[in-house]
């Protein structure tokens, strides 16, 4: 870690990619992300196929309702690659791995996930998870655990819920 910020901090980035603006959760947000190449490969600790030392400045900006100030809110974090791209396919690249998390967090907390061994077609369990998490999400449900907790044995809301978004 302190050899990637040595090197982020001493070369000229080989590419940077600057997001636009973008809104997430309450918050706007934007994704600075800079990529830092050469010829033959990094080194770190054994580690010798490293091509790609990937920095990512995230700038959150949320607004103070009462006060009207609006905080400015810094947060750096590294990534190595074996290969190499461009700045914004890494940007794209880590923007889709935090979806697959997000949903994976879903299905832990409310549908305890982790805690359920299905021996038989567990695959399909999973997609019926992804079924009962994106039909409230649909529904713009508050609370997915709650929402669960309340239906499990009210078939008529819970089909009521499914209606909603088939029509």
């Amino acid at each position: 870690m302190q050899k990637a910020i040595k090197i982020s901090d001493t070369q000229i980035p080989t590419d940077i990619y600057i997001s636009s603006l973008k809104q997430e959760s309450k918050y706007l947000v934007q994704r600075k992300v800079s990529t830092f190449t050469n010829d033959s490969c990094f080194y770190h600790n054994g580690m010798t196929h490293i091509k790609t030392i990937i920095k990512i400045d995230k700038t959150i900006y949320s607004n103070n309702k009462k006060t009207g100030e609006i905080k400015e809110i810094v947060t750096t974090s590294f990534a190595i690659a074996n290969f190499k791209n461009s700045a914004e396919f890494f940007h794209n690249l880590q923007l889709n791995h935090w979806k697959v998390e997000t949903m994976h967090f879903y299905k832990d907390k409310s549908l305890y996930e982790d805690l359920h061994t299905a021996n038989i077609n567990p695959m399909t369990m999973t997609i019926l998870r992804s079924f009962v998490i994106n039909i409230l999400h649909l529904n713009k449900v508050k609370s997915i655990k709650n929402q669960l907790l309340e239906n499990r044995w009210d078939l008529d809301t819970t089909l009521g819920l499914l209606l909603k978004i088939c029509f």
